[in-house]
């Protein structure tokens, strides 16, 4: 080891040392058990990636069978019960095109037009994107809600919000979807147009969209079943999620795209989330097309 090696060594146990000594009981003991298990499990790895993938290989449960036999799941819904209300239409836009040809429309676009969306496609669209189809017992619940998109364990980790910038009989602000009441509320009310932009890297684009619909994880939901593994598991569910926002969307006749490059520390702010125990993953700005441009799945997949 040259002279120069040795003395970065130093540095860094030196810094290693006061950021522990820095962090509590709880906290070391959570570092020692990732960074132990990283090693067991992938005792080659060298760079960043690949010791946060061997601390989340994790074989098994976290309960035995006998316990999740008896264990209730975290409540998989989440409510605003002080924030203004509004309820959505119950009759939805009827989604007529075959999936084939709803696959072969669907792209990732950014061209909205910024007009203003009908409430009952905003509806529609949250309906089938995450909505509830049925309820079924499970996790010793009577009740338990089962979503149009599959989640691990059907424990649904993904919450659904949506920054709405114009749609009918909305005022503007950040909403959360309640899938099993249908309807949502409004947890940070103005306009978020330029919050948008200047917290996404200056995407101009952003602007025109009509609503941004965005997927936020609730890691809890998982750990109690999978521990770190959920970790992986939550951000599956994601993409399922976001597989679904993108037919329906496309379904509909409108324009959407995935999008991460977003600030998530004044994200979570303007969400009203803690960065946490639940925080922001991806987006999916949508908006109308252009003149022009066609209106449903049948003449995109044409042109």
């Amino acid at each position: 080891m040259t002279a120069v090696a040795e003395e970065t060594r130093h540095e860094l146990l030196g810094e290693l040392e006061s950021l522990l000594a820095d962090m509590p009981p709880a906290e070391q003991e959570v570092l020692h058990a990732a960074l132990a298990r990283s090693r067991r499990q992938m005792p080659g790895a060298t760079d960043e990636i690949a010791l946060l993938h061997g601390a989340m290989k994790v074989d098994g449960l976290a309960l035995t069978f006998n316990e999740l036999a008896a264990a209730t799941a975290k409540p998989p819904l989440r409510k605003y019960p002080d924030a203004p209300r509004f309820e959505l239409p119950r009759e939805l836009v009827a989604l007529e095109h075959p999936l084939q040809r709803v696959l072969t429309a669907r792209a990732s676009r950014r061209d909205f037009t910024g007009e203003e969306l009908a409430i009952e496609t905003f509806a529609t669209l949250l309906h089938y994107a995450y909505g509830v189809r049925k309820t079924s017992a499970a996790y010793n619940l009577p009740d338990f809600p089962v979503r149009f998109a599959p989640t691990a364990g059907g424990l649904q980790s993904v919450e659904l919000y949506a920054i709405v910038n114009s749609v009918e009989g909305l005022p503007r602000g950040a909403y959360h979807y309640d899938p099993l009441g249908h309807a949502v509320e409004l947890i940070n009310e103005g306009n978020m147009r330029r919050k948008l932009v200047a917290f996404s890297t200056r995407q101009e684009w952003l602007h025109y969209a009509s609503v941004a619909i965005v997927l936020a994880v609730r890691p809890e939901r998982v750990a109690w079943k999978y521990g770190a593994r959920g970790y992986r598991l939550m951000h599956m569910d994601v993409g399922f999620v976001g597989q679904n926002v993108y037919l329906v969307a496309t379904a509909l006749g409108l324009r959407t795209t995935a999008f991460s490059g977003f600030d998530e520390d004044p994200f979570n702010r303007m969400l009203k989330l803690d960065g946490e125990h639940e925080f922001a993953a991806l987006m999916f700005p949508i908006g109308a097309r252009e003149a022009g441009k066609g209106t449903t799945a049948k003449r995109d997949a044409a042109t």
